[in-house]
């Protein structure tokens, strides 16, 4: 930028310095009138009024425009003086100090990004090694041309490749251990595999080999996890008897006796849970847990006695709780709650199933019901009661709404908004991607800051 050339006259300077009160504050507003001044050494007229600079500013924007001058292009500013480049960029002082810079957005052209790409061997070090010019050639939709060029390209393979590569195997697995290259291209392209494997056969596994397999693991689920296939062809065939006779069996289910003998070792139902717990659970799967807990020697003694005598005193959970909380959470913790509440009246408020049922029908679907009654579908879920409640309601579907096609011409207008194709980049990121990847960024780099450049040239 020539700022000797501009029409701006010492006059319009002194009348734009008089609105600010330092030399900081006029260039961090209007640099471009700072600059002239400074270009034509109208200075110390247009600062007479101004107070002496701070001593925080270390930067003026004659001194960035002075280090900038030493450099013909950004990267060198930028390597050799960064706090001047620095305080340039802080304060938008980058245009104004790189006007004499030449060539400081190199456009590639075809020729250019062709010549980049026969200097390496394979895409990957092109990608790495230039990666402006793979960018260029991604942009404007030379990459497939540009593919060939590279030393030791491979194109893809074709359909008749992978035919001919797989005729040489007779199963699958073969072919994948032998020629990955062509196994892939095969899985990746539509309808390809299967044309390839028509004439491989599909190895079954007979009742011996499933036998020798077996011998291999001790449990069942462990030779599932092992040898899955070897497992599912035994199971689809009924040989897993026959299989798995050496295999450690799983225990055979609790009877009652057996958890009444487990329970007898026990004092408390807590130790008893902690220290058998497959007899324990067995006899709360079976509904034998109270039965065989009227059975242990705590329910027998005064303790529970005395939490069943002192619930009667009480008309409400909660007054028991406030007022004799040690028997309260006795009697919680054995496992007596139930029955010393039992006279106890329902609360009123208490949802039953009942409700939640009547509740429930008015709705069709979980959703409604749960922002219309949430209450009654929080007892529902509590109390296991979902699925009972639920049976009449319908699965919402989910619609996919049509995404809005993105054109050339959307993208070209949403560019034109911005003052650069960074900006662009970073607020209208899935837009950049859709001109980028069909080749419209070189139109659209140039519609971006239109709008700036007219502004600023109209000054």
């Amino acid at each position: 930028m020539n700022f000797e050339n501009k029409q701006t006259t010492k006059k319009c300077c002194l009348d734009n310095a008089r609105m600010y009160s330092d030399k900081s504050k006029w260039a961090q507003n209007s640099p471009e009138f700072y600059l002239h001044a400074y270009l034509n050494g109208w200075m110390p007229d247009c600062c007479s009024h101004m107070s002496p600079p701070s001593k925080s500013v270390r930067w003026f924007l004659e001194d960035c425009f002075n280090e900038a001058k030493q450099y013909s292009n950004k990267g060198d500013w930028k390597a050799n003086s960064l706090k001047s480049y620095g305080a340039a960029v802080n304060y938008g002082w980058v245009p104004l100090c790189c006007g004499h810079m030449q060539d400081q957005k190199r456009k590639h052209t075809f020729k250019s990004v062709s010549d980049s790409a026969m200097s390496f061997n394979t895409l990957k070090e092109w990608r790495e090694g230039d990666r402006r010019c793979y960018d260029a050639a991604v942009a404007n939709g030379w990459l497939d041309k540009c593919k060939p060029l590279i030393r030791d390209y491979v194109s893809a393979p074709t359909l008749d490749e992978c035919l001919e590569s797989a005729a040489l195997f007779t199963t699958k697995g073969d072919w994948r251990n032998s020629d990955v290259r062509f196994y892939n291209a095969a899985r990746a392209n539509k309808g390809w595999f299967e044309e390839c494997c028509k004439h491989m056969s599909i190895y079954t596994y007979s009742k011996a080999e499933c036998i020798e397999n077996a011998k291999l693991y001790k449990t069942k689920s462990l030779w599932r996890r092992s040898s899955h296939r070897v497992f599912v062809t035994a199971e689809r065939n009924d040989w897993l008897d026959d299989c798995c006779k050496h295999m450690v069996t799983a225990r055979k289910p609790y009877t009652f006796k057996e958890c009444i003998d487990a329970a007898s070792g026990y004092k408390t139902q807590s130790e008893w849970r902690n220290g058998s717990r497959s007899s324990y659970s067995a006899a709360a799967r079976n509904g034998w847990l109270e039965e065989i807990l009227d059975m242990f020697p705590c329910r027998a003694s005064s303790g529970y006695s005395d939490c069943l005598y002192d619930a009667k005193k009480y008309k409400t959970k909660t007054e028991w709780r406030t007022k004799s909380p040690k028997l309260f959470r006795k009697a919680w913790s054995y496992g007596w709650f139930t029955e010393c509440c039992s006279h106890m009246p329902r609360r009123s408020g208490e949802i039953s199933l009942d409700e939640c049922k009547a509740s429930a029908k008015v709705y069709l679907h979980k959703v409604d019901w749960m922002q219309g009654d949430g209450r009654c579908y929080s007892k529902a879920m509590r109390k296991g009661w979902i699925d009972e409640c639920c049976k009449h309601m319908k699965k919402k579907t989910k619609y996919a709404t049509k995404r809005k096609e993105i054109t050339k011409d959307i993208c070209l207008e949403s560019a034109s908004k911005f003052e650069s194709i960074k900006d662009w980049s970073v607020r209208e990121t899935k837009k950049y991607l859709v001109a980028r990847k069909n080749g419209w960024l070189s139109e659209c780099r140039e519609r971006a800051g239109a709008h700036s450049r007219t502004a600023f040239e109209s000054r």
